[in-house]
Order: C-alpha cells, then structure tokens, then sequence
C-alpha cells in the first residue's frame, strides 16, 4: 500500500469506529438536560434588558436573526444539535415546520414576538 492509500484507510477506519453520529448531535441515550437551550429572538425582544437578564440567568444562548431565511439558519443549526429552542415571533412557515419535519426530535416552544418576561421565564423553565 501506499502511504496516501494508508491514510485513507485508517481515516476510514477511525470514521467507522467512532460511530455514525452527527457532529454536535448529543449521543444516543445522553440526558435531556444536556441540552443546549438557545432564544431565537425579535429583536425587539432582544433589545430588552430586562429579557437578556432573564436569558442569561437561564444560562441560555440568544440569537436575533434578522430575516425570516436568518431564521431559518438559526433554527436549522440548533436544531441539528439537539437544542430545545425557545422562538419569539419566529415564522412558523419559513423557520419552524420545515425544520421539525427534517427533526422531529427537536424542541421547539414558540412565544409571540415580545413575550412577557413571566412568559418568557416560564419557557426559560422547561425540563431540556
């Protein structure tokens, strides 16, 4: 063998081995609670103070896409990663559904585009 076709080999060797896991996906069976939870925010929520208190205080990251197809990035990338995503005046039709039908395990809990910070809280609260 050659030494490219060597590396080849053990490169597909060391893939097979590892699993057919996605990266960033949490593995089979890891607790709900390794779930990373992100905000995917208006930025009229965003601009809150008081609401990036209550997202950080969460230990939760924020996201303000500025577009539905922004939106759709965000959604997309957390989902693909296990995330429980907390959307406020995201659109459904362009950022939601198709996401969850591509990841039907994903979560997603979806508030009005400037919640109440009770609300918003709440949301914050749920298992992950």
């Amino acid at each position: 063998m050659t030494l490219p076709t060597t590396l080849l080999s053990a490169a597909v060797a060391l893939l097979v081995a590892g699993g057919s896991e996605v990266a960033g996906a949490p593995a089979q069976g890891a607790a709900d609670s390794a779930r990373p939870l992100v905000v995917v925010a208006s930025p009229a929520l965003a601009a809150d103070p008081r609401a990036r208190a209550v997202i950080a205080e969460a230990d939760a990251q924020l996201r303000v896409p500025r577009s539905p197809t922004e939106q759709l990035s965000v959604t997309h990338l957390f989902a693909a990663r296990g995330a429980t995503i907390v959307g406020a005046g995201l659109d459904r039709r362009v950022a939601v559904d198709p996401v969850a039908a591509h990841y039907p395990a994903s979560r997603f809990i979806l508030l009005a585009a400037r919640p109440s910070l009770q609300g918003l809280e709440t949301a914050l609260r749920v298992p992950r």
